[in-house]
């Protein structure tokens, strides 16, 4: 008998990994958003996706926020297969329109995240902030989060990706998905190390400025990172 897929406007993949600080990302802002979610209803599904040398046992993430990859942990070429195998199982159960993949130093703006979906085409879309690669020969969708439309991920998946696991996931992703024009999308980027004194006004700007996607990973000050969060967390969704 056929499992029947579950409907969601975004699946939500979330590349995860252990320490310190990540863990303290998880607690504090990614189970939190899981939960809020859930009870208001809100059509997206996050999957929290680890490498299989992880050990996960020790957080509270629900079983069906999760997804465990059979390759490990790592940069090159580990986050690549691990996004792959993820999509996968995405495609085998669960309806989408879109899928966002991105990592645990994001921040989504919920409301403005779904005014940005709805002015997506449900088909043929590879979207994010654009980066340049072989001397600007190339370009790619930053791996910090980037949109794709069903037919994006089934050339994705069906792909031999040999030719390019040597590269980051996100320029190898790009070269597997010549064939789609890259649109642009937004973000927001907090980086710099700077602790901005008034964070109330800073998301409200942000916010007013239509940006549905802030990233948060400050050079030398990751714990800069867990003072935002939890403030724009409290902010827009306790």
């Amino acid at each position: 008998m056929t499992e029947t897929k579950i409907n969601f406007d975004i699946v939500m993949v979330v590349i995860s990994s252990r320490g310190d600080i990540y863990n303290k990302l998880i607690e504090i802002y990614w189970l939190p958003i899981i939960e809020y979610i859930r009870c208001n209803k809100i059509p997206i599904k996050i999957i929290l996706l680890f490498g299989k040398d992880q050990k996960v046992n020790d957080l509270p993430i629900p079983s069906e926020n999760i997804f465990m990859s059979d390759v490990n942990d790592g940069l090159i070429p580990g986050i690549l297969f691990k996004t792959v195998q993820c999509f996968n199982d995405i495609e085998n159960k669960y309806n989408y329109k879109h899928i966002i993949r991105t990592n645990l130093s994001s921040f989504f703006i919920i409301d403005n995240l779904l005014e940005i979906q709805k002015s997506l085409d449900n088909s043929g879309i590879y979207a994010g902030v654009i980066g340049e690669y072989n001397g600007g020969r190339g370009h790619f969708c930053s791996g910090a989060c980037f949109w794709i439309t069903k037919d994006v991920l089934n050339t994705l998946i069906h792909s031999d990706l040999k030719s390019v696991q040597h590269l980051n996931d996100d320029v190898a992703i790009s070269i597997v998905l010549k064939q789609y024009d890259i649109k642009c999308m937004p973000r927001y980027p907090i980086t710099s190390d700077k602790d901005i004194e008034n964070k109330e006004l800073l998301i409200h700007q942000i916010i007013k400025n239509n940006h549905y996607h802030i990233r948060i990973k400050n050079e030398r000050n990751r714990n800069l990172d867990i003072k935002y969060f939890k403030c724009f967390y409290d902010l827009l969704y306790k």
